[in-house]
Parts: C-alpha cells; sequence; structure tokens
C-alpha cells in the first residue's frame, strides 16, 4: 500500500483507525459552554438567589445573557420531551398495527387506533392558565 511505503506502519495504522466504528458516549452534558460564550461567563459569577424565592435569581441589571440561556435550556428540554412523546406514540401504533396482523380483528384495530388519536389530540391541546388581575381571562401558552 502506499500510505505503509511513504508513511510507514504508524501512518497505516492511523489509516485504518478512520474506519473504525466509533463508541458511543455514555453521558453526554446537556449544555456546553465554550470560551466563546464571553457575555454569560461574565454574567453568572453575579447572579444570587432570590431572597423570595431560592429556586430562583434575583433580577439584575445586566442578567439578559443569564436569562437568554436559561430560556434555551428550557426550549431544549421541550424539545428534547416532545421528541419522547412522538417515539412513544409511535411505539403504540407499531404495536396495534402488529396486533391486527397477528389477530386480523379489524373491530379491535379500529378501537385501539380511536384511543391513540384521542390521547394525541388531548396532548396537543392548548394549556390554559387562569390568572387574576389585569390579565383575567383565558390565555394561550
Amino acid at each position: 500500500m502506499r500510505i505503509r511505503r511513504i508513511g510507514g506502519e504508524e501512518k497505516l495504522r492511523e489509516y485504518e483507525k478512520t474506519f473504525l466504528v466509533e463508541e458511543d458516549e455514555g453521558f453526554l452534558p446537556k449544555i456546553q459552554m465554550f470560551e466563546e460564550c464571553k457575555e454569560l461567563i461574565n454574567c453568572i459569577p453575579l447572579c444570587i438567589y432570590d431572597k423570595t424565592n431560592p429556586e430562583d435569581v434575583e433580577e439584575f441589571n445586566g442578567d439578559d445573557p443569564y436569562d437568554n440561556f436559561r430560556y434555551g435550556l428550557k426550549a431544549c428540554q421541550y424539545y428534547l420531551d416532545s421528541g419522547k412523546l412522538d417515539a412513544s406514540s409511535e411505539m403504540q401504533r407499531i404495536l396495534v398495527l402488529d396486533k391486527l396482523k397477528e389477530t386480523g380483528n379489524m373491530t379491535s384495530f379500529y378501537m385501539n387506533m380511536q384511543r391513540l388519536e384521542r390521547t394525541e389530540i388531548r396532548r396537543s391541546a392548548p394549556i390554559y392558565r387562569r390568572r387574576s388581575g389585569r390579565y383575567s381571562g383565558r390565555r394561550v401558552i
């Protein structure tokens, strides 16, 4: 081989490693912060706990990078959770189709599919919150 001739055995082994299947990473963090996130890196040490709500951070001038970061994390979590729901409903649909192939019972098939459709409709319905005061009434989230 040309690689062995020009680069030697070490270069050949390095070339062959590029064709090996990579192992899956066991633990992937939800976030990775890089040096380019200078605004956020400078903002995080300034955050202090809120006195009335210890689960939250007290507002201060210049907390916009922290707020954007928090909203981004919530959006990512929503995306991941919605993917799990879609996958589970797809698996249920496959189970119903497998049961139809096994039994051939169309009545049971239609009843099971109707049940799945009802749960999907309920899941996709808008959530209404009740608020008192200036913005009372139904608001879609």
